[in-house]
């Protein structure tokens, strides 16, 4: 039983860190693209939070 469930558990926690991964790396371009445009303080407002489902 041990090796059926540790494909699963193993797959489940690539997925979400590789979620995390992209949600981590968008929410930083889009910081870093923010940053050149505008002052930083108006960063975080201008991140939509749909962007780290993508």
């Amino acid at each position: 039983e041990s090796s059926r469930r540790t494909p699963r558990i193993s797959y489940a926690r690539r997925a979400v860190s590789a979620a995390v991964a992209r949600s981590r790396v968008s929410v930083t371009f889009a910081r870093r693209r923010t940053d050149q445009a505008e002052p930083p303080h108006a960063a975080p407002a201008s991140v939509p939070p749909t962007s780290s489902r993508l």
